[in-house]
């Protein structure tokens, strides 16, 4: 649709989800709220909050092309049915101080309780804007994963439009992004399927051992100046294939799949905490620390090196 002029005034849109197994689900919002900053409210909530027993789901969201950290502090929503309560988080959330422009806000189901919810969620999200004419979408033509899964149930949340994923596999320690990455071994393949065969497509990946096999691969590279550790960055070039697989026997990280077209920009949060990394569209990643109270206390470099640090005095 596309968008048309006019005075400012509160636009609410809704995403509404059938099922868990979703993921990359947006909306555009154009912000505008004259010469002052806008606020933005979000919400969280099931289609049916009248689903029996004491259940809750939790999402995490992001605003692209608000860079400061700052913003997503506390990114993670939490919506309980009307005899659940949630244990941590707020089906609420305010976002001050949004100066005026274009932004994709996205939203992730990152775990629920209870059997899968089949009567879905509704996310709303509320701005100042003079434009009146919005879209949603879902964007199947792109994965990712950084493998972050606690527990074999979360993969049913959805597992990055990545099949194959397998929770035996998920290991804990030194990673190029969050604290998992993914063990390849020879009988262990990850697939995106569903892929237009006229369109060429990017698969980035960090391996901590030889480069990976790559379905339909015309081309593919080593980003040498970016490594971390054992840990090394490929890109591949693919193209006339409807599904990409990624196999081979080693440690994977910050899987990426997408048109040739686009750019990708990935993060990894903690939540009730807030980003922990961003992997930019160059697979360069800036990390995020906070101190015991979750307040930003340290930016990090692709190397780790030092950036900006926070002290807070009363």
């Amino acid at each position: 649709m596309t968008p048309q002029s006019g005075p400012v005034t509160t636009v609410s849109q809704n995403i509404s989800v059938t099922n868990t197994q979703y993921i990359n689900y947006q909306t555009d919002i154009y912000v505008d709220n004259g010469s002052s900053p806008a606020t933005l409210n979000l919400s969280f909530a099931y289609n049916n909050p009248y689903i029996s027993g004491n259940n809750y789901s939790m999402l995490s969201w992001h605003i692209f092309g608000l860079t400061d950290p700052n913003y997503h502090v506390n990114n993670t929503m939490c919506a309980a049915t009307n005899s659940g309560t949630c244990p941590y988080g707020s089906p609420n959330a305010v976002v001050n101080n949004v100066p005026a422009g274009s932004y994709r806000v996205h939203v992730t189901l990152v775990s629920y309780t209870g059997f899968n919810n089949y009567y879905g969620y509704k996310f709303t999200v509320s701005y100042p804007s003079t434009f009146q004419a919005q879209s949603v979408v879902a964007d199947n033509q792109v994965a990712h994963t950084s493998f972050e899964y606690l527990n074999a149930s979360e993969l049913n949340a959805g597992t990055g439009n990545i099949s194959g994923v397998q929770f035996s596999s998920i290991q804990s320690g030194v990673a190029v992004t969050g604290n998992r990455y993914y063990a390849l071994t020879g009988g262990n393949t990850l697939t995106k399927s569903g892929l237009n065969m006229a369109k060429t497509y990017i698969v980035s990946y960090w391996t901590n051992g030889t480069q990976l096999s790559v379905t339909g691969t015309q081309s593919s590279t080593q980003t040498a100046t970016l490594s971390f550790g054992n840990w090394k960055c490929f890109q591949h070039k693919v193209s006339g294939v409807s599904s990409i697989s990624v196999s081979g026997s080693a440690g994977i990280d910050e899987l990426r799949i997408y048109p040739l077209e686009s750019q990708m920009t990935t993060y990894t949060y903690q939540p009730l905490q807030g980003i922990t990394s961003i992997c930019d569209a160059n697979n360069i990643v800036t990390y995020y620390e906070y101190d015991a109270v979750r307040r930003l206390k340290v930016i990090r470099d692709k190397d780790r090196n030092i950036l900006k640090s926070f002290e807070y005095k009363y």
